[in-house]
């Protein structure tokens, strides 16, 4: 009896302890479609609080899943798409999740966000860093043979470090944003002929467009 108390008990806390987390003003969690759903289900015309956040300084960041590696396109900054995750300390971001392929989870834990990424669909987050650093990124949903390879590092800068590195990456991938088709919150990779050039400039190469880590011993 005592170890199904006490084991009842250590649940029931986690369980109440997530469910402020992710209910919290600040705004993070798990993707909610293409619409962010609003405490009491008021909707936004209203005074209700949203899990949205409460500021028109919202940072926009595109997450694209895609077997098996993650890109970034930074639609406020000239639509430049990096493999590269750099977000501003203390700054809202929206993140808006989505796939070319198969079906993705973009699992940032330690910033609370966990959202999947189903092709067609753009499935949006909200998270507020406020701690500079690394922090990591995994897919959290089985989405083929190399799928627990496919994780990344994140960072969070300081404003101005932010900026200066959103100015190196623009400038450096140039030459790729032509490349790229207008930013959308979906993507059709059937009509993207020159996907495959993207990719390769990004240094995402593989077998039939997947991206093999070159760490793994087993390549195609």
């Amino acid at each position: 009896m005592t170890w199904i108390v006490g084991t009842a008990a250590i649940v029931l806390s986690l369980a109440v302890y997530g469910t402020i987390e992710l209910i919290v003003p600040a705004g993070a969690g798990a993707g909610q479609g293409p619409q962010p759903i609003f405490k009491n289900g008021i909707p936004p015309t209203t005074s209700a609080t949203s899990w949205s956040p409460n500021s028109n300084n919202v940072l926009q960041v595109q997450v694209i899943g895609q077997q098996w590696a993650w890109t970034f396109r930074y639609p406020q900054f000239g639509g430049f798409e990096t493999t590269q995750l750099a977000l501003p300390d203390n700054q809202p971001v929206q993140f808006n999740v989505t796939s070319l392929d198969v079906i993705h989870s973009f699992w940032a834990y330690t910033l609370g966000v966990k959202a999947d990424a189903n092709p067609g669909v753009n499935n949006v987050a909200y998270t507020t860093p406020n701690t500079l650093g690394d922090f990591q990124v995994r897919c959290a949903e089985l989405c083929g043979i190399w799928h627990g390879a496919m994780y990344d590092t994140g960072e969070v800068l300081t404003d101005s470090n932010f900026m200066a590195w959103t100015q190196t990456e623009s400038a450096k991938l140039a030459s790729v944003t032509k490349l790229l088709p207008p930013y959308a919150l979906t993507y059709d990779p059937t009509t993207i002929a020159i996907l495959g050039k993207v990719n390769t400039a990004l240094g995402l190469t593989g077998a039939g467009g997947g991206f093999y880590n070159p760490a793994d011993p087993e390549q195609p």
